[in-house]
């Protein structure tokens, strides 16, 4: 062989492994920018489906809240007529707010939860205020006399302290700061 021809051959081998190495690093890089694409994709997904969920049940959560502490109102000014007049006007609505409650209560940090407590339980000291200002007769329970004033009178001003505690809790969780001043894609 001649040397012309020796160097065609051998550049043609350089060329032809050159082209197959870069066509295999082209399909690595491209394999690589794939899977990535891919998982984030998949973390997109994931995010947005358990977002959802949380935004959803917070949501709700509020609706609840904002709904018991108004029916407490109205009936501490108007009480029930009757024992299953109170548990169907105002009990239903404070044993929904527990139930969606538990529902967001995964979503929530343990400062958070000890705030919604404080206001479960004064929803439901202002429930138990409401029934046992009933009718002896109406009642389903006995009072003993010693404690009758005590039990029967409430301190509404701790459920507002409560629930203000609880409304600026559900604000913030509902209106993160990394939300204000980003517009919606119209």
């Amino acid at each position: 062989m001649t040397d012309a021809v020796q160097a065609a051959f051998i550049g043609a081998i350089v060329g032809a492994a050159v082209s197959a190495l870069g066509a295999l690093l082209a399909t690595v890089i491209n394999n690589q920018y794939a899977e990535s694409r891919r998982k984030a994709e998949d973390r997109k997904w994931y995010a947005e489906h358990f977002l959802s969920r949380k935004i959803n049940a917070l949501s709700e959560l509020y609706s609840s809240m904002v709904n018991t502490k108004a029916v407490l109102e109205k009936n501490k000014l108007s009480p029930p007529e009757s024992y299953a007049d109170f548990k169907e006007k105002v009990m239903n609505h404070v044993d929904r707010w527990d139930t969606v409650r538990a529902l967001a209560w995964v979503y929530l940090s343990n400062d958070e939860r000890e705030v919604l407590n404080s206001l479960r339980w004064q929803f439901r000291r202002g429930a138990l205020a409401i029934t046992l200002n009933l009718e002896d007769e109406q009642l389903e329970i006995t009072i003993d006399a010693s404690f009758e004033h005590e039990i029967k009178t409430m301190d509404w001003k701790r459920l507002d302290n409560a629930f203000e505690a609880a409304r600026e809790l559900m604000e913030e969780l509902l209106s993160p700061d990394v939300l204000k001043g980003i517009e919606p894609e119209e």
